[in-house]
C-alpha cells in the first residue's frame, strides 16, 4: 500500500506556485458560468482530498479559484490540504487571501490557528484562536477548538474555561430545543 500523502507520510514531489496563483486570480469579476464552474471544481477537489489524492484536490481547488477568485471553499480546501502536507506558509497564504475579504468568519481564524500552531507559531496561534472565540462565542465547535488549543499550550484554566463556555452553549441550546446534549 502506498503512503497518503494527506497524512503527512509523503510530500508532493512538486511545489505549486502560489504567487502565480495570486496573480491570476487578480481578474474580471465572476459570471454565473464562473461561479458553477468554480462550484463543480471544488466538489472534485473536495471528493479528490476525501480520497487522499492530493494532486487531484490541489488542481481541483485551483481550477475553482481560476473560475471564480473569491470561492471560500476552495480556499479553506487549499488551507487544509496545504496544512496536512505541511506547506503552512502556503496555507497561511490562502487563508489570509480569504481572510482579507471575509475577516468575521470564525472558522477561517480557527483554521488559521491551527497553521499557526502547526507551524510551532504559537503566539500567533493565540492571537487567531482568541479572534475565533471573540467572533463566535456562542458557536460550541469554535469553543471546543479554542479549548483544544489552550489544552495543547498547556494553559488549562483556559481551557477549561472555553470548555465550560461550550458546555453552557450546549446546555442552553438543548434547554431550547428539548433536544438532549450531543
Amino acid at each position: 500500500m502506498k503512503p497518503n500523502p494527506l497524512c503527512g507520510y509523503r510530500l508532493l514531489a512538486h511545489a505549486t506556485p502560489v504567487i502565480g496563483l495570486v496573480c491570476l486570480l487578480m481578474s474580471n469579476p465572476t459570471t454565473a458560468q464562473d461561479a458553477a464552474s468554480a462550484e463543480r471544481h471544488y466538489l472534485q477537489g473536495h471528493a479528490a482530498f476525501r480520497k487522499g489524492q492530493a494532486r487531484a484536490a490541489e488542481k481541483h481547488y485551483l481550477l475553482a479559484l481560476r473560475a471564480d477568485k473569491n470561492h471560500v471553499e476552495s480556499y479553506r480546501g487549499l488551507s487544509e490540504l496545504y496544512l496536512l502536507q505541511r506547506r503552512y506558509d502556503e496555507a497561511l497564504e490562502m487563508l489570509d487571501r480569504t481572510l482579507s475579504e471575509h475577516s468575521n468568519d470564525a472558522a477561517l481564524w480557527a483554521n488559521r490557528g491551527l497553521v499557526l500552531r502547526d507551524a510551532g507559531r504559537l503566539a500567533e496561534a493565540r492571537i487567531a484562536y482568541d479572534k475565533a472565540a471573540a467572533l463566535a462565542p456562542e458557536d460550541p465547535e469554535i469553543l471546543e477548538k479554542v479549548a483544544g488549543f489552550y489544552g495543547f499550550t498547556g494553559e488549562t484554566e483556559r481551557a477549561e474555561l472555553y470548555s465550560e463556555a461550550r458546555r453552557r452553549v450546549l446546555e442552553e441550546g438543548a434547554a431550547e430545543t428539548g433536544r438532549p446534549l450531543p
